[in-house]
């Protein structure tokens, strides 16, 4: 009799365990905006009040502390953003109004703040009148558009990250050029943009083919990507570009190293000196690079990834603990947008949950755990 009640107890449980999260799953999510880099992630809510959760050196995580947060929590401040940029050591944001703000580590004028103070905990204006449409916080510069298409950069700029002469600077610097770009990216001494007409420019440290045009010198000003490709979308991981095409195909290029290019090979000295379509025949809308691996998503929302997989970041067993071509992750989910970080993913499903998988040492999927995970987890919710 004690083992029936047992069995019919155990039985209760699991079937109260999955009303649960199916009443989760169908519960509206607060987000409307996500976005990750390196070991820390933001999102925002309908009404733009921000959340960031991860590890929090320099206060990048905007909640006036160092200490890194297992679930989502608030930014300081009474302020309602539009767009929320994670960047390595710092993070940006802009209102709807397309006020620039950044927090975080300044020491090379990356908060673009008048003084630059070690580090800046709460949400700091930046400098000068420009109105923001778009903002992309890197390793030690951003960069931003403002309405029309202007791209403006202030941090450090000593390999050309600037896309213009000043090698350091703490005001929106104009990038070179009479380009007039869709969207920009900021990645290690290194920035990209695409222009409205889809031709994809990348300007600063060039030493891994990071140009996709065959050259490795360094420049001051945007260069044009090699190949004629027309681009929907690009994405900057630590030293590789990848992007989506026109036709929906996915190419990279720059360094391969643990396979992150998607071309089947996974040799440390591996690249791509010109864009090369990632191997498997995929149709895919979205791609996000991160240091070691890449990730996209197909039309249908299913999620492929390829590179590094020593966290778990690829969500499926691979071997060797590395994919040089893409497999898909293991998840009946379907997922509107993709973000790949420093050991682990994250995406957004169709019902606007955020779930993530991979390293968890900071909290940064965001579970109230730090324990890694190979299968999708979703994020807490406020």
């Amino acid at each position: 009799m004690k083992t029936v009640i047992r069995i019919g107890v155990i039985a209760c449980l699991g079937l109260v365990s999955i009303l649960a999260a199916l009443a989760y799953s169908q519960a509206a999510s607060p987000w409307a905006f996500f976005a990750n880099r390196s070991d820390h992630s933001c999102a925002l809510t309908s009404a733009g009040k921000a959340y960031c959760w991860g590890n929090n050196p320099s206060g990048v995580l905007g909640n006036d502390s160092n200490e890194p947060r297992k679930i989502p929590t608030p930014v300081s401040g009474n302020l309602s953003f539009s767009s929320i940029s994670p960047g390595i050591n710092h993070t940006c944001a802009i209102t709807k109004e397309g006020k620039a703000y950044c927090w975080g580590r300044n020491d090379r004028s990356q908060i673009g703040m008048t003084s630059n103070a070690s580090d800046v905990h709460v949400p700091t204006p930046v400098q000068g009148d420009l109105v923001f449409s778009s903002i992309s916080a890197g390793y030690f510069h951003t960069c931003g558009l403002v309405t029309g298409g202007k791209a403006y950069c202030w941090g450090a700029g000593f390999n050309g990250e600037l896309g213009s002469d000043p090698r350091e600077t703490n005001l929106p610097s104009a990038v070179k050029g009479n380009l007039s770009f869709s969207s920009i990216i900021a990645g290690r001494s290194l920035s990209c943009g695409l222009t409205l007409e889809g031709k994809a420019y990348c300007w600063g440290a060039n030493s891994m083919y990071q140009f996709g045009n065959g050259s490795t010198s360094d420049e001051f000003k945007p260069q044009a990507v090699g190949n004629d490709i027309v681009f929907l979308s690009i994405t900057v991981g630590e030293l590789h570009v990848c992007g989506i095409s026109k036709d929906n195909k996915a190419y990279c290029w720059g360094s391969g190293r643990k396979g992150k290019l998607g071309n089947g090979s996974a040799l440390d000295d591996s690249s791509n000196p010109k864009p090369l379509e990632v191997l498997g025949n995929h149709r895919f809308t979205s791609i996000s690079a991160s240091i070691r691996h890449t990730c996209a998503l197909t039309p249908e929302g299913q999620a492929y990834c390829w590179g590094s997989n020593a966290n778990m970041q690829l969500g499926v067993p691979v071997a060797d603990d590395m994919a040089p071509v893409a497999v898909a992750v293991k998840t009946e989910l379907r997922f509107s947008s993709i973000h790949a970080a420093n050991g682990f993913t994250c995406a957004v499903a169709l019902d606007k949950h955020i779930y993530c998988w991979g390293n968890n040492d900071y909290g940064q999927l965001g579970d109230d755990s730090t324990k890694s995970r190979i299968k999708p987890d979703v994020v807490e919710e406020p």
